[in-house]
């Protein structure tokens, strides 16, 4: 209704309608109601956005955020690979890396230098885009 009324207010500030009596604002603004529905409906209704082309929830298969068997034994093989890449002071920071910790609390852990552990990470990065490019 608010969509009616406004258009029926913009149309009228710009002169375009003439009403003179109430009977005559009622009859105007069921008018505009009834287009506009008529519209929606069109614009629903278009082949693209058809209802009938829906998927109704219970039949659609959820979505899993868990990797497929074969997604995770390539993880495991390539994180494997990762950390024999690097002798074990630096294997750690990979791995508190991979842990989720941030480079000042690998820092504090390992008691490293903040510049040495964004150095391990960039060459991770490296060898990750590398391997990435070979597949």
């Amino acid at each position: 209704m608010q969509s009616v009324y406004r258009s029926f207010f913009r149309r009228f500030d710009r002169g375009e309608y003439h009403v003179e009596q109430w009977h005559d604002v009622w009859s105007l603004l069921s008018t505009i109601a009834i287009r506009k529905c008529s519209n929606r409906r069109r614009y629903h209704g278009a082949e693209r956005r058809a209802p009938v082309r829906e998927i109704a929830l219970e039949l659609a298969e959820p979505l899993s955020t868990d990797p497929v068997p074969e997604q995770a034994a390539i993880l495991a093989e390539t994180v494997e690979r990762l950390l024999l890449r690097f002798p074990p002071p630096e294997r750690a920071i990979v791995e508190l890396s991979l842990q989720g910790f941030t480079v000042r609390e690998i820092g504090v852990r390992l008691a490293r230098a903040e510049r040495s552990i964004y150095h391990i990470r960039e060459h991770v990065r490296q060898w990750l885009v590398r391997q990435a490019g070979d597949r």
